[in-house]
């Protein structure tokens, strides 16, 4: 088993906060959503919100296997993370535009994380970084296509 400092112990901790407000945001999107292609893009939010709580638990489960506890609250997930815990938009393309930076912002901090596993020899907690990391970029172009600027996904 490897050996997580703190700091990258942390950060998980922060990832893990970070999904459970993504996930929040694209359900509640996917309730709200109207207007045109609703049907396409109300099940692709579906999907999102789904697929965000399998990143979740991955996450879960990874500090549990390093010895951590979770010690997530709703609150504290607000709180700490990166994605914020805001849902204005009301049109497809600003609900995309929303999520894209959402999800930039939970790559940049998975790039963290997996540069610190890697230079601590955990190469477990480096792959799931990768494997979501892969999840980010695939959803980001999705969403910049939806929206029609598929080589802009802030990823």
């Amino acid at each position: 088993m490897a050996k997580v400092n703190s700091e990258t112990v942390s950060k998980l901790r922060r990832l893990l906060a970070s999904w459970t407000v993504f996930y929040q945001k694209a359900h509640t999107y996917h309730w709200d959503l109207t207007g045109e292609n609703f049907l396409s893009f109300h099940k692709h939010l579906e999907t999102l919100y789904n697929e965000s709580v399998e990143h979740t638990d991955s996450i879960a489960e990874r500090l549990r296997q390093i010895g951590e506890r979770t010690a997530l609250t709703l609150n504290g997930a607000s709180s700490d993370s990166v994605v914020q815990d805001e849902n204005g938009a009301n049109t497809a393309n600003a609900i995309a535009q929303d999520l894209i930076t959402g999800i930039a912002q939970l790559t940049a901090l998975q790039t963290e994380i997996y540069n610190e596993a890697d230079e601590q020899g955990d190469y477990v907690t480096a792959d799931l970084m990768t494997q979501l990391s892969k999840w980010c970029e695939f959803n980001s172009w999705f969403l910049a296509s939806v929206v029609g600027n598929e080589n802009e996904t802030n990823v």
